[in-house]
């Protein structure tokens, strides 16, 4: 029974589907959409490249990443926080007031000992060295290392100058009076300069063994990322 109204029309024929492997089919990438050409698709990966060299290097900035868990106080690197480091730090400071004690004692019963103000003055002198001299050294050679190395450098360099300095220190006063044996040949009896040269010659070379291995390490590294990013680009 017709009611005078036209019959809707059919569903009609089916549109072409785009098969998967065109880029254009694949979602967020409409047919004739920027991007989907090889130059656009360089810049892209040059663009992602470029994000992971700046996070790899702000994660290696000082030799290893920050691990903080959430909700917790950044830590900080040699100082533990919490009751145990204070029971530490309470339990070095009373070993040291029992040996600076045990030190005293011993001086001033000491019947060796004539002249005990001359050994204060001695310590007092030596303070006063460590606390004008030797500590604006380490500084400043920590501040010239910072300005002129890279970060995965400083370290070992600053190690190998530091412990190089701390052993002149000990062997000037021995190379200042050599062969000033005053008729005792006991009194220096070795060969001191070659001894402090030849702990120098040890200490440089750990500390090129310490950078030639890091050197190789980081190197490795760029080699794998530079393999996982080629295979990232011919995945995409």
């Amino acid at each position: 029974m017709s009611t005078g109204r036209p019959d809707p029309p059919g569903p009609g024929p089916e549109p072409d589907r785009p098969h998967p492997a065109d880029p254009a089919a694949r979602p967020g990438r409409p047919a004739g959409s920027p991007g989907t050409g090889p130059a656009q698709a360089r810049d892209q990966e040059r663009a992602r490249a470029r994000v992971r060299a700046r996070e790899q290097a702000r994660t290696h900035a000082h030799g290893q990443a920050d691990e903080r868990e959430p909700g917790r106080a950044p830590a900080v690197h040699g100082r533990p926080a919490g009751p145990a480091a204070r029971a530490l730090r309470a339990a070095v400071g009373a070993a040291g007031l029992a040996v600076t004690g045990y030190g005293v004692a011993g001086l001033l019963g000491d019947p060796y000992v004539h002249e005990p103000l001359g050994v204060v003055r001695w310590a007092v002198a030596a303070v006063v060295l460590h606390d004008g001299v030797w500590v604006p050294l380490v500084l400043l050679a920590g501040l010239a290392t910072g300005r002129l190395l890279p970060p995965w450098l400083r370290g070992p360099v600053r190690a190998g100058l530091l412990t190089a300095a701390a052993l002149t220190a000990v062997a000037l006063p021995v190379l200042l009076r050599s062969g000033e044996d005053h008729g005792n040949p006991s009194l220096l009896p070795l060969d001191y300069l070659r001894g402090w040269l030849a702990c120098l010659a040890a200490v440089a070379a750990a500390t090129a063994a310490v950078v030639l291995l890091r050197a190789v390490r980081r190197r490795g590294a760029a080699r794998r990322g530079a393999a996982g990013a080629g295979g990232r680009r011919r995945t995409d």
